[in-house]
C-alpha cells in the first residue's frame, strides 16, 4: 500500500473512533493518539525501507575489470553530466547551524551567505530582487525557526515565496533543509547540488572539480566524485569548517513527496517547537 492510501485509512479511522466515542476534549485526544501512533509507525517503516535503498545504492563493485568496462562504456555512448539536479538531503544546504550555538558567528554570517547566493544561482532570471528577499526569509526563519511557517511583512513577498516553493522543479524544499542531525550540519562536498556548489565555492573552484570528476568518470571510477584530499587542496579555512566529506541518511525521519501539482507533503518532520 502507498503512503497516501494508509493515510486515508487512518484518518478514516480517526474520525469512526472519534464519533464512537462523542466529541468531549478526552475522548478526541484519545482517538488522535492512536491516529498518532498509526503514523509514526508507518513513517518509521518508511524510513527503515528508505535506509535499506540508501545502503544498496552505495553498493558498487570496483575490481579492475568492472573500471574497466565502465570506462569503454562511457567513452563510447555516454554523455558526462555534472551534478545534475539535487538528490536528497547530502545535495542539499542545511540551514540548522544558523540555530546551534556549536556554530561560531563567522561560520553562521558565511552559511548565510551561502544561502544568499544559492537563490541567485536558482531565481535571478525569475525574481528580479532575489537577493532582498532571501534576506528576508533569513529574517524569518531566525523568528520561527522553521521555513514553512514564515510571516511576511508584504504580500508581494509572499507571493514571491510562495513562487519558489509550490513548484516541482527547483523547489526551495529540493535545495535547501532543516536537518537536526549532526552528521548532516555541513556541506557534503562529494554530494552538493551544482547550485549550492557554486554559491559556496564559487564558479573557478566548481570548474575545477567538474574536471576532477570528469576525468574520474571517464576513468571508470564510480563514485566519480571529487576525492577529500583533492576538495581540500581548493577550500579556505572557513571553507573547509563548514564542510564535510561522506554522505548522510540520518535524515531526522524527513522526506519530501512532491505530488502531481506540485505541492509538498512532509512526513515525520520534528516541531519547531522540539528543536533546540
Amino acid at each position: 500500500m502507498n503512503f497516501l492510501f494508509l493515510t486515508t485509512l487512518l484518518i478514516l479511522l480517526f474520525t469512526l473512533v472519534s464519533s464512537s466515542m462523542g466529541t468531549s476534549i478526552k475522548t478526541t485526544t484519545v482517538a488522535y493518539k492512536i491516529l498518532d501512533d498509526e503514523v509514526s509507525s508507518l513513517i518509521k517503516a518508511q524510513n527503515a525501507d528508505e535506509e535499506q535503498k540508501y545502503k544498496k545504492s552505495k553498493e558498487v563493485s570496483n575490481t579492475e575489470e568492472d573500471i574497466d568496462s565502465r570506462s569503454k562504456s562511457r567513452k563510447e555512448k555516454m554523455k558526462f553530466q555534472f551534478r545534475k539536479g539535487c538528490n536528497g538531503v547530502n545535495s542539499m544546504l542545511n540551514l540548522y547551524p544558523l540555530l546551534s550555538s556549536d556554530f561560531t558567528n563567522a561560520q553562521k554570517q558565511e552559511l548565510e551567505k551561502v544561502f544568499i547566493r544559492l537563490l541567485i544561482e536558482l531565481y535571478q532570471k525569475e525574481i528580479e530582487d532575489i537577493e532582498r528577499l532571501a534576506k528576508e526569509i533569513l529574517k524569518g526563519f531566525y523568528k520561527e525557526k522553521d521555513l514553512s511557517t514564515i510571516a511576511f511583512n508584504t504580500t508581494d513577498d509572499r507571493q514571491k515565496f510562495f513562487q519558489i516553493w509550490n513548484r516541482e522543479s527547483k523547489s526551495i524544499t529540493q535545495y535547501v533543509t532543516v536537518q537536526e542531525h549532526v552528521s548532516m550540519h555541513k556541506i557534503c562536498m562529494p554530494g552538493a547540488s551544482k547550485p549550492l556548489l557554486t554559491a559556496f565555492l564559487g564558479k573557478k573552484k566548481v570548474e575545477k572539480i567538474r574536471a576532477i570528476e570528469k576525468a574520474a568518470y571517464y576513468a571508470g571510477e564510480k563514485p566519480s566524485r571529487v576525492k577529500e584530499k583533492e576538495a581540500k587542496e581548493l577550500l579556505t579555512p572557513l571553507q573547509l569548517d563548514l564542510s564535510r566529506f561522506q554522505y548522510s541518511n540520518k535524515s531526522n525521519g524527513i522526506k519530501y513527496l512532491a505530488t502531481g501539482k506540485g505541492t509538498i507533503i512532509i512526513m515525520g518532520a520534528p516541531k519547531s517547537s522540539d528543536r533546540k
